[in-house]
């Protein structure tokens, strides 16, 4: 069995699940890593004992349960996969979490720092661009480790962008499109529930105790 902390998520047995479990796992993951920045970094835990940090807990999921795999079989395949998961983790979100703290917890960003941000989103978006393929899935025709990272991180850099400069900065890329396909996966829509329900939690629990 393996759990998904701090609130564990169980898929059992993972031996035999389907391949929609696996990706909800996947994804599960990397919802952690936003419902508890604050918290914990995401963790998993494995009979053989815990697990830290989005990246590895990916690799072992492909590695350890290979009749569900989110990475394709060929190696450059494969490589340009991990490139867009981590362009979107290092160039995009990394990047627009300068703006999180105005965008979404009430604090204040300085005017330099935004246009800094601005500048450099725009310039990684480009690149971005050229990276990924929506066809329909951002590295091609199949589902993959990238739209793990995808789902999560393009709406908040949509998000935010529009909050700060009045406009989303992914508004020429089909990120709308892809969303509403992604969207209706009933296995996104069970993470953004337990996502919904984990952000209110975390909230409760920020605020200062009378």
């Amino acid at each position: 069995m393996l759990e998904l902390g701090p609130h564990q998520q169980k898929l059992d047995p993972i031996e035999t699940a389907s391949r929609d479990e696996i990706e909800a796992l996947q994804l599960a993951r990397l919802k952690w890593s936003l419902s508890h920045a604050y918290e914990n970094v995401p963790y998993l835990k494995t009979a053989q004992g815990p697990l830290c940090e989005s990246a590895v807990i990916m690799e072992y999921i492909e590695q350890a349960y290979p009749q569900n795999p989110l990475l394709p079989a060929d190696p450059f395949a494969a490589a340009k996969v991990r490139e867009l998961v981590t362009f979107l983790e290092l160039h995009l979100e990394l990047v627009a979490r300068n703006l999180y703290p105005e965008a979404f917890f009430g604090g204040k960003v300085s005017d330099s720092a935004k246009e800094k941000t601005g500048a450099q989103l725009e310039k990684n978006i480009a690149a971005l661009a050229k990276l990924a393929q929506f066809a329909p899935y951002i590295a091609g025709e199949t589902l993959s480790l990238a739209d793990c990272a995808a789902v999560v991180h393009l709406p908040l850099i949509s998000g935010a962008t529009k909050i700060i400069y009045g406009r989303d900065f992914l508004a020429d890329l089909p990120v709308r499109d892809y969303m509403k396909r992604m969207g209706e996966r009933a296995t996104l829509q069970q993470i953004n529930a337990d996502r919904k329900a984990n952000t209110e939690l975390m909230l409760s629990r920020m605020k200062p105790k009378a």
